[in-house]
């Protein structure tokens, strides 16, 4: 069913660098705070690059990158095989519909997802299927030891920006975020990514964009504190890796500030 789009093992960095127009990224999540921005602060974003994933989509913004996954398990989801049928469906809508979109990842292929990724087989649309390993670390020592040991590679063997896996821990905004350093970005601006609030932007009384997308049988997370923040789920919380990250690597790294 594949068709001329698709492609697996693809040199994914070489293909972003083939349509970056800017020095800058926004990478969105699918945070309460995107309610929050205002047509200015669109603006100015939608100046740079941009960047979305699993459930931005339902803000219906033009972004030009765009990745998501399948979902194999979850502790908030009611029906996994519902939300997956529903959850590509809108995919399809939004992939359709958006114009601007340049290359979309799908994180982690699995052949058990086959029928899903089926959905897809007409869309004029070129998809990347990419692998994610997980770091080996469980302490910030070793976090940081690795991200050493990982600028010593790059260093001796710069082909390694392009061919490497794409690396995550506790989160796959890790990933996204080595990928988008790899392509040669110069700051990255993390939008909707709210790790004291995990309550998601659609499911908001605030929610103030076009409601084009079937709503998915989910529930309501734990609105006090992101899952990657909760040292219940992980030795190693999303804030402490992203600190180890931005203390080795030459890039600016901040969460947008819509003032």
């Amino acid at each position: 069913f594949f068709n001329k789009n698709y492609k697996i093992n693809y040199n994914l960095v070489s293909k972003i660098k083939s349509h970056k127009t800017s020095d800058t990224i926004f990478i969105f999540g699918s945070g309460e705070s995107i309610n929050e921005l205002d047509s200015l602060n669109l603006k100015k974003i939608f100046n740079h690059d941009t960047f979305g994933f699993n459930q931005a989509y339902y803000s219906s913004l033009p972004f030009k990158f765009y990745a998501f996954e399948a979902i194999e398990k979850s502790d908030i989801l009611k029906d996994i095989n519902q939300f997956n049928n529903i959850y590509f469906k809108n995919f399809f809508k939004y992939f359709d519909n958006n114009k601007n979109l340049k290359l979309i990842v799908v994180k982690d292929p699995k052949l058990k997802f086959l029928d899903l990724y089926k959905f897809f087989k007409n869309l004029n649309r070129s998809f990347i299927y990419k692998s994610f390993i997980e770091i080996p670390a469980d302490t910030i020592e070793e976090i940081e030891s690795y991200y050493d040991m990982i600028l010593q590679i790059e260093k001796i063997f710069p082909i390694s920006l392009q061919l490497r896996f794409l690396e995550k821990k506790r989160s796959s905004l890790i990933a996204y975020l080595d990928l988008f350093r790899r392509a040669g970005y110069k700051s990255i601006q993390f939008v909707g990514v709210d790790l004291k609030n995990s309550k998601y932007f659609f499911q908001s009384d605030n929610y103030n964009y076009p409601n084009l997308y079937q709503q998915i049988p989910q529930s309501q997370p734990d609105n006090r504190i992101h899952k990657t923040e909760n040292k219940k789920y992980g030795s190693l919380i999303f804030s402490e890796i992203l600190n180890s990250y931005k203390k080795k690597y030459d890039i600016e790294i901040e969460f947008f500030n819509r003032k």
